[in-house]
């Protein structure tokens, strides 16, 4: 019931995987970050398939445009970034070694799949960036050096 509700498309950084909501069908309550049963089954099947491949992910969560905030401090930003990693958890514990997330973003409703229509439940959505490029063996095991974020380049001045 939920195929209708997963694209996958090639960018420049990778395959993108999204789970997007429709009217009637969604991956998450409205306003909450913990995800329905047949979610986690979604995400089992993209981990197990994730595991076949040496590319780092990255998980991104999206909002629609519509107001949401639970008190001063908790809004769309918060919510996003939340849902991404509540499905991140879910893709380690079905098998995708944690070494392996390159990254989790929260986007609330910065990068709308329907722009023309923002208030469109297909804004609301999660997804899966399987980057194109494959770490080198054994990448993930060690840490950044200090002060270095490993996913972005060293600036000389």
């Amino acid at each position: 019931p939920l195929r209708d509700q997963i694209e996958v498309h090639v960018t420049d950084e990778g395959l993108r995987i999204e789970l997007v909501e429709r009217t009637g069908s969604s991956f998450f309550d409205s306003g909450s970050a913990v995800l329905r049963g047949e979610s986690v089954k979604i995400l089992g099947v993209i981990s197990g398939e994730l595991t076949r491949l040496t590319n780092a992910v990255i998980v991104e969560g999206h909002t629609d445009s519509r107001p949401f905030s639970n008190g001063e401090t908790y809004g769309n930003w918060e919510l996003s970034a939340d849902r991404a990693n509540a499905a991140r958890r879910v893709i380690v514990r079905e098998g995708l070694p944690p070494a392996r997330i390159r990254g989790v973003r929260g986007l609330a409703d910065t990068a709308l799949h329907v722009p023309s229509s923002p208030m469109d439940p297909r804004n609301r959505r999660v997804s899966i960036v399987v980057l194109s490029q494959a770490p080198p063996p054994g990448a993930g095991s060690r840490s950044p050096p200090p002060g270095r974020h490993s996913a972005w380049p060293r600036v000389r001045s």
